[in-house]
């Protein structure tokens, strides 16, 4: 970032409250700036022999070029780049796309910036650096795909991939080719289990006082809790248990904490939640902090309809067959990028999809029965790979819903 112009302008009308309120630019404030035809020429000299770099280049481009031509200025023919569809295609797991959303993912400052102007320079960089990490044969399978990018986009990523054949680096270690695409290897962790030291369950208040250290308070109605489920679980009473617990007493610990002492690969613990929502929060949040307590710690597994986890042969397929449809292709392009990080395979992991686009459907699983053993892909095969990770896990986390 070598210079900056930034101005108020005169719009010649009120502006209206709400988007004062929005803006922060009040009547008063404009009423003292330029009018556009004032620097209409000043712009047109900034942006020339340069490359217009926008998050949603149609909106602004348009919009720019359109104000020029009405001061009597040419118009905009100057090569473009939009950030919305780079983020869009090599941040496939953000959770939204929005510049404020993304620069906040980033830590990019953006209250900080002068501009709006500032944080999509900011992430114009940060996508240049992740694009040139990324193998050169995701990257060349990218640019095939990306004929339908707005703009200059798609030379930006040919300058790239140009700049990383002149300088090519090593696959990385956690990166396999196979069959054309730069799938992320899978890793099996075997369960261990110590036979040395104390495992005895913390049944009173200072034993589990002195397992939560500082993470954790003490609760009475969820120590009760977990010393109901040990107990059942532990053949201590024969009768069937049925529990009501009030929110806000810690339910998911309460039965993680004492079934940590008696799941095993063999004889797991099958959690059954409401939505996919709380699979997630238990996978994310509740495993690691009581993985973090306890020396014996869980290993877990999701267990999705096959509809959740992508085909590679039925993706690989997918570029044979071609598309005219944008989303399509862009939708092919981000699954490129995420193959180099996902282990699962699980779509969830996008945050941008409800599988109900044409894409998710053609590419889903269809159940293990389906595939075929001599495919190039069959080994990695991420159904598959859930298998065997359930082999070695004694936390199984599901739900009812298909």
């Amino acid at each position: 970032i070598v210079t900056h112009f930034s101005t108020d302008i005169n719009p010649d009308q009120n502006i209206p409250a709400q988007i004062q309120t929005l803006t922060g630019i009040t009547n008063q404030r404009t009423r003292k700036a330029p009018y556009f035809e004032d620097v209409a020429q000043t712009i047109t000299n900034l942006l020339a022999d340069t490359i217009f770099v926008a998050h949603n280049i149609h909106f602004d481009y348009h919009f720019l070029s359109n104000e020029l031509e009405r001061c009597g200025m040419p118009p905009l023919t100057i090569p473009g780049i939009d950030t919305v569809e780079l983020a869009q295609v090599f941040m496939p797991t953000s959770l939204s796309f929005r510049l404020k959303d993304l620069a906040e993912e980033l830590n990019l400052n953006p209250h900080q910036a002068d501009s709006d102007a500032d944080v999509t320079a900011q992430l114009l960089l940060h996508l240049a650096t992740q694009i040139k990490k990324l193998p050169i044969i995701t990257l060349e399978k990218i640019i095939a795909t990306a004929d339908q990018m707005a703009f200059q986009t798609k030379d930006f990523l040919v300058t790239c991939l140009t700049e990383m054949q002149a300088n090519p680096q090593p696959l990385s270690d956690d990166l396999a080719i196979i069959h054309g695409l730069a799938l992320r290897k899978k890793r099996v962790p075997l369960f261990t289990e110590s036979y040395f030291g104390t495992k005895a369950y913390p049944r009173s208040r200072k034993a589990k006082e002195k397992i939560y250290q500082d993470e954790l308070s003490f609760r009475k109605e969820q120590a009760r809790l977990m010393n109901l489920v040990f107990d059942f679980f532990n053949k201590k009473d024969d009768k069937n248990v049925l529990v009501e617990a009030a929110t806000g007493i810690g339910k998911t610990l309460g039965y993680l904490l004492p079934m940590s002492f008696l799941a095993t690969p063999e004889k797991p613990l099958v959690v059954s939640t409401v939505s996919l929502l709380l699979q997630e929060q238990i996978l994310t949040h509740d495993l690691p902090l009581i993985n973090r307590l306890l020396d014996q710690p869980f290993q877990a597994v999701v267990m999705k309809s096959s509809r959740h986890y992508i085909d590679l042969d039925r993706f690989y397929q997918s570029f044979e067959k071609g598309t005219e449809q944008k989303q399509y292709s862009f939708y092919q392009m981000a699954v490129l990028v995420w193959l180099t990080q996902t282990e699962t395979g699980d779509f969830d992991e996008l945050n941008m999809t409800s599988l109900k686009h044409p894409f998710w459907q053609e590419v889903a699983h269809l159940e293990t029965q389906t595939l075929n053993p001599h495919s190039p892909f069959y080994e990695a095969d991420f159904i598959l790979h859930r298998q065997e990770k359930m082999a070695q896990s004694n936390l199984i986390i599901t739900n009812p819903c298909p």
